[in-house]
């Protein structure tokens, strides 16, 4: 698809890899989770770039589920994005620079770092940097082992704008500042 054009991917399955999904500059996609998971095979072994998703500049990725009723990964309700461990940062979604995303839906699940922003990294030298979430959960994600100061359990943001509404975060952990939100 041409940078115009927005790309709508409907999960049928689960899927489990263990390479960082990479949303090219000024790319658009929605992902529907449709009760499914996606999880990077990473079972907490943070290397460089262990995010699940990387927003790169200009792109913007949605994330929905629509079914929300059925059993996903790990007893968790619903569609469930899980397994990134980053070595450097973020460790669910990385967000570069005036790139956004879009969380509608679905569980961020189980991610780790030993740096900043174990679910979210808003990785942006302005506030054209957004992270907006109208629904979903942000859960089990954790800045943790970090010989320097590691922050923002579920979401670091380096410069950008957030919105959140609707939005639950249960057991997000950082070693040093922002158990939830730094």
């Amino acid at each position: 698809a041409n940078s115009t054009d927005e790309v709508k991917l409907i999960l049928g399955d689960n899927w489990e890899h263990d390479s960082q999904l990479a949303l090219g500059p000024n790319k658009k996609l929605a992902v529907d989770l449709n009760g499914h998971y996606i999880k990077r095979t990473r079972d907490h072994k943070k290397i460089s770039d262990g995010s699940v998703f990387l927003v790169e500049k200009g792109a913007t990725l949605t994330v929905l589920d629509s079914d929300p009723d059925s059993v996903g990964y790990d007893g968790i309700q619903g569609g469930v994005v899980t397994g990134g461990a980053s070595g450097n940062c973020a460790g669910g979604v990385h967000i570069e620079d005036e790139a956004h995303v879009i969380w509608e839906g679905g569980t961020l699940y189980d991610c780790v770092t030993d740096y900043h922003g174990g679910g979210f990294y808003l990785d942006g030298s302005s506030e054209k940097t957004t992270l907006k979430m109208a629904g979903g959960r942000i859960y089990n994600c954790q800045t943790i082992d970090s010989a320097d100061n590691c922050h923002g359990g579920a979401i670091y943001v380096k410069n950008g704008t957030v919105d959140i509404d609707n939005v639950s975060f249960d057991s997000c952990y950082s070693e040093d500042y922002g158990g939830a939100i730094y």
